[in-house]
């Protein structure tokens, strides 16, 4: 939500300025309007990177999202170190976000002093640090499938299941699953797409 005044001088950032988009909405009306762009969220002020944004533009979440988004915040925003590791598979994508306020940490055999560390990975790895770890799990996965016609839902899922432990894949990493033209409307994998809140993608 943005409001402004009717002459445009003012444009404010009112709701949902990270992940809705309000803070970079404001500034791109104040641009047209050639007014000011008011915008108030912490981090922003603060001149950090605030997470919420960073996991929106990566398209990646995590568990209990919403609260470590409020502690990882502000602890940026009071100064507090919070380190940020990325896992060797996808550190190729790291010079591509904003990572102000962030520690950036090489390896988790040296760890600076943190308050908290982000772990970046779609693996459903453990990590047993002297300090809180808050994974964050890019969707990059795309599973192929083919199955037979009207296969169970319930032995597609346990398969699946079966061959995300076995590689060591987080469930919420998966973005989507794919299989033929054939399959469009293969119940089985229609219901596996929709229990991982994944695209169903068909080539």
């Amino acid at each position: 939500v943005v409001v402004l005044d009717e002459k445009g001088q003012f444009v404010i950032s009112l709701l949902s300025g990270h992940v809705g988009g309000a803070n970079a909405l404001a500034r791109k009306i104040a641009s047209i309007t050639e007014g000011q762009a008011v915008v108030t969220t912490a981090t922003d002020v603060n001149k950090v990177a605030a997470f919420d944004t960073l996991a929106s533009q990566m398209n990646a979440t995590m568990k209990q999202f919403r609260q470590t988004v409020k502690k990882v915040n502000q602890w940026l925003v009071s100064d507090k170190p919070v380190g940020i590791w990325w896992h060797p598979d996808l550190r190729h994508e790291q010079a591509a976000y904003d990572l102000s306020g962030f520690t950036l940490v090489e390896s988790l055999d040296a760890l600076p002093p943190l308050t908290a560390l982000i772990v970046v990975s779609y693996r459903n790895d453990r990590y047993s640090l002297s300090v809180p770890v808050f994974q964050l799990i890019p969707r990059r996965v795309v599973a192929g499938i083919g199955c037979r016609k009207n296969s169970e839902e319930m032995l597609v899922a346990e398969l699946f299941t079966h061959h995300l432990k076995a590689n060591a894949i987080h469930p919420l990493a998966v973005y989507a699953i794919g299989s033929i033209t054939l399959k469009a409307k293969e119940p089985a994998l229609i219901a596996l797409a929709r229990d991982y809140q994944a695209h169903f993608q068909i080539y």
